[in-house]
């Protein structure tokens, strides 16, 4: 329902549905916006909120496709924004204060090369945690300062505490920082 919230919308409902596109790739909505442009339920004065131009280029250029190809009467909402990631790129500018006060806090050194994957710590994270913690020793051989941050919110205990234990077992321990929840 999340990635198609007009789909189950009552038919004399007036109120705009804005609808987040964050990729591109995903088979259920393509799904959605075809079954909402032929059923209706999507409206010219919804909105929708892109993850790049590109998907919105995307959908635009499918949409107009199906407009054309099947008939169907609404064009694609003139609402509709591009929030890159949905991070405010002009917000979060880099900072050397706050670099090196976080370098600091978490002893990596100015020559230390930071890899940071920051997203859910969960199996089901696009991205594999797992692999890339087995490989990082491959990494090293190459980049011996490198170092590899994984970051984000805690999902799955359980997965965590795994993550750390196959650090510690594929000998990276010194090169590889498993932060839960850092903010």
């Amino acid at each position: 329902i999340a990635t198609a919230p007009y789909l189950l919308r009552p038919r004399a409902d007036w109120a705009p549905v804005i609808c987040s596109v964050g990729t591109t790739h995903i088979a259920g909505q393509w799904t959605h916006l075809l079954v909402a442009l032929a059923s209706g339920a999507v409206r010219a004065t919804d909105g929708f909120v892109f993850k790049s131009d590109a998907a919105r280029r995307l959908f635009r250029g499918v949409w107009g496709e199906w407009q054309a190809r099947f008939g169907f009467a609404t064009p694609f909402p003139e609402l509709s924004a591009v929030i890159t990631n949905g991070i405010d790129i002009e917000v979060n500018k880099r900072s050397e204060p706050l670099r090196r006060e976080t370098r600091q806090r978490l002893r990596i050194a100015d020559d230390d090369v930071m890899f940071l994957s920051f997203n859910r710590l969960s199996p089901g994270t696009k991205g594999d945690h797992q692999a890339l913690i087995v490989r990082w020793k491959d990494v090293l051989q190459r980049l011996p300062r490198a170092l590899l941050v994984l970051a984000g919110a805690t999902v799955d205990r359980n997965f965590l505490a795994d993550l750390r234990t196959m650090v510690r077992a594929a000998g990276v321990g010194d090169r590889v920082m498993v932060l839960d929840n850092p903010f």
